[in-house]
Formats: C-alpha cells, sequence, structure tokens
C-alpha cells in the first residue's frame, strides 16, 4: 500500500479532516523562484506532494481572500 492509498482509507480520511481543521483547509505555498504565493489544498500536499513545477495549476494566494 502506496502513501496515497493509505490517505484513501477511512482512517486516514479521519485523521485528514482532523488536520484540515486544527491546519487550515489550504496552505500558502511560495515558489522561491518567482516569489508568487499559490493557495494548495492541504489534502494535495499530503496525499500526492507538491514539487514547485506544479505550483502554477493551483491558483495564486490573494491576502484579501484569506
Amino acid at each position: 500500500m502506496n502513501i496515497k492509498e493509505k490517505w484513501e482509507t477511512p482512517e486516514g480520511q479521519k485523521l485528514l479532516k482532523e488536520f484540515e481543521m486544527q491546519f487550515g483547509k489550504y496552505k500558502k505555498i511560495v515558489l522561491t523562484t518567482t516569489g508568487k504565493a499559490y493557495k494548495v489544498p492541504l489534502k494535495d500536499i499530503l496525499t500526492v506532494g507538491v514539487k514547485g513545477i506544479d505550483l502554477p495549476k493551483y491558483p495564486e494566494w490573494r491576502d484579501d481572500e484569506n
């Protein structure tokens, strides 16, 4: 069982919901090469991992929304 499959179990889903309640549903991730910040779901960070090359597919972080 890989890490993504572990998060898809009922226990993993429960833990993910607890993490989202404690740490928030989205995290602000800054791409250091450009200085741009992106709004990345905590679920994506934990289940698939996020690399710098993946960040532009997420919406840009807007401080007035958060």
